[in-house]
């Protein structure tokens, strides 16, 4: 497993329709026939870029997108973004407001189960119940070398504002074009 069976994975997953949802259950069919290694590679690679994609810009997006968006729906706003694929979700870090060719009206754009395939594919794989415990003490054996973690980093290019703060009176000039969209 590495980056780009990563991207191929989440591509070969997504559904193609108007919410370009990826379908999880097929993905979890998909990563249950792999070894741990790749499991805990992809769940990991999936964790790095979904950390990478906690930036201020970013929620603002979401919150004109979906009209207002919590903590937890952040977190499922940047699952369904990385399950959009690589040229999105970078194109997106590069300008959040660039979703507005992605995004149209009046769908939430959360993806939460997205969160847990690679722990539920670890589950079916081994015909158990929410083995928690297993799960994170067998990931623990097949962290990402630093070189890879780098890599993951090194590969996405940020807006210059990314981390611009914002409220819901500047909302129109950090993503005009959502805003225009969206309110």
């Amino acid at each position: 497993m590495n980056k780009q069976i990563f991207w191929r994975l989440i591509e070969e997953t997504n559904t193609n329709t108007k919410n370009q949802l990826v379908d999880c259950n097929l993905l979890i069919k998909k990563l249950a026939k792999l070894d741990d290694e790749e499991i805990f590679t992809f769940y990991y690679i999936f964790r790095e870029y979904h950390q990478l994609s906690y930036k201020n810009k970013l929620w603002a997006a979401a919150y004109v997108i979906n009209g207002g968006c919590s903590d937890d729906g952040f977190d499922y706003f940047r699952a369904w973004l990385i399950g959009q694929g690589e040229v999105i979700f970078k194109q997106t870090l590069q300008d959040p407001d660039s979703l507005v060719t992605v995004c149209e009206a009046d769908f939430g754009y959360e993806d939460e189960d997205l969160l847990g395939v690679a722990t539920e594919a670890f589950f079916s794989k081994y015909q158990l119940e929410a083995a928690y415990g297993l799960f994170y003490e067998k990931a623990g054996q097949y962290k990402l070398s630093e070189q890879t973690i780098n890599d993951l980093r090194n590969e996405i290019k940020f807006a210059t504002d990314i981390n611009l703060d914002w409220n819901e009176e500047n909302l129109k000039e950090v993503v005009p074009n959502l805003y225009a969209k969206f309110c």
